[in-house]
C-alpha cells in the first residue's frame, strides 16, 4: 500500500511545473526558517526566555537521544531502502544515504516541538504543523516511506519523553547548577 500510494503522489507532484521547487522549498528550508523564526519569537519574551533556559537541559538531551542515539541504532538494526532506490518515481534531490528508516528530519524536528510544546504551546504547535509539512515533502520527494516520517515522530516524542524521565530524577537546583 505504501508503494502504490508514494508513486501516485510523485507523479501528482510531477504534474505541475511548480510542484518539484514547492517540495523542495518545504522538505529543506521551511522547516528551518519556521524552527529559527518560533525560537526567535520565544528568546524575545522574557518570561519564555527563562523557561526556555530552564528547560534546555530536557530540550538538549532529547534531541541527543533522539537523532543522535536512537535514530542511528534503528538504521542500523532496521535496512531500509529509500524509497527512489527501489520505485520507479522521478527524483528531486540529490541521494542521500541509503537507510531510510527513521526519518532523521522527522526525528530532530519532532524532538524539537516535543520539547518545547510544554514550555509554550504556541510555539510547539507551530513547530508541529512545521515538522509534519516537512515530512510530506519528503514522501512526496520519495526521500522517505509515510512509515519512516511517522517513526521519526515516534522516536522523536520518546528521546523527549526519555530526557524528561531522567532529569526528573536530579534536583532542580543541581540541574539550574549545571545548566548555568
Amino acid at each position: 500500500m505504501e508503494k502504490e500510494l508514494l508513486i501516485k503522489l510523485n507523479k501528482a507532484v510531477f504534474a505541475q511545473p511548480w510542484g518539484p521547487g514547492l517540495v523542495r522549498f518545504f522538505a529543506n528550508w521551511f522547516i528551518w526558517l519556521t524552527s529559527l523564526g518560533v525560537l526567535a519569537a520565544m528568546v524575545a519574551d522574557p518570561l519564555l526566555l527563562i523557561f526556555l533556559i530552564e528547560e534546555s537541559p530536557d530540550i538538549l538531551l532529547g534531541l541527543l537521544l533522539a537523532r543522535g542515539v536512537i535514530a542511528p541504532l534503528l538504521h542500523m538494526l532496521i535496512p531500509r531502502q529509500r524509497p527512489y532506490t527501489t520505485l520507479e518515481v522521478l527524483r528531486i534531490f540529490v541521494p542521500h544515504g541509503k537507510r531510510s528508516f527513521p526519518s532523521g528530519h522527522a526525528t530532530f524536528f519532532a524532538a524539537l516541538a516535543f520539547a518545547v510544546l510544554p514550555i509554550a504551546s504556541w510555539a510547539g504547535t507551530i513547530l508541529l504543523v512545521a515538522a509534519a509539512l516537512n515530512g510530506v515533502a519528503r514522501i512526496l520527494g520519495a526521500l522517505h516511506w509515510p512509515s519512516d516520517v511517522l517513526g521519526g515522530f515516534a522516536v522523536g516524542y520518546l528521546g523527549v519523553w526519555l530526557a524528561i524521565e531522567i532529569f526528573s530524577y536530579i534536583p532542580a537546583e543541581d540541574l539550574m547548577a549545571w545548566v548555568v
